[in-house]
């Protein structure tokens, strides 16, 4: 039985995204967003893998709707009570 990990062969750009509830959602679609302000070229990511709410966010990249939904959670980030109540 082989072990060789062939997915990624030729391929240069991979984004892993890790898991941590909606809380982490929300953080991973802003600081993504952040990134992507600065010129970081997300778009250039040939895979995009997450884990639970990283993968949540892969589907918003990969759809292309970063900038939207950052939009939505900059929209629930300035009701206080709400974002307390998504926090774990």
């Amino acid at each position: 039985m082989s072990f060789d990990a062939k997915y990624g062969t030729g391929k240069k750009r991979t984004l892993v995204l890790g898991g941590g509830g909606i809380y982490f959602v929300a953080w991973q679609v802003a600081y993504l967003n952040g990134l992507a302000k600065r010129g970081l070229r997300l778009d250039e990511a040939e895979i995009i893998v997450g884990t639970s709410a990283g993968s949540v966010v892969a589907s918003i990249l990969a759809n292309g709707s970063l900038k939207r939904f950052n939009k939505q959670v900059d929209w629930i980030a300035r009701v206080p009570a709400l974002v307390g109540l998504l926090a774990p």
